[in-house]
């Protein structure tokens, strides 16, 4: 099965009851919550959930990045898949 996005993801694991993907928890939330025969995993005791990520319980997490769409960027920001140095995101604790 070829997998896009998310809900190709979580599609696919609901029809295959060892199957495990990587996916928001916030889709997957939704997906739970409307029907779909899946499993948020627990880690270290403390249950997924978007209210366990947003207070940092949940230790599987990582900071949404927002890059800008268009081509053009000031001269000396890094790369897309680096933040620049001295960005909040460059100075958080790697996971």
């Amino acid at each position: 099965m070829r997998v896009v996005d998310n809900r190709d993801a979580l599609s696919a694991v609901s029809k295959r009851p060892r199957a495990v993907a990587l996916d928001t928890v916030g889709e997957a939330e939704r997906a739970a919550s409307g029907g779909a025969p899946i499993k948020l995993l627990a880690f270290n005791d403390v249950p997924a959930s978007t209210r366990n990520v947003q207070n940092r319980s949940y230790a599987i997490s990582r900071p949404l990045t927002s890059l800008p769409t268009t081509p053009s960027r000031p001269s000396g920001v890094g790369s897309p898949s680096v933040p620049p140095s001295g960005s909040p995101l460059s100075e958080r604790d790697p996971l």
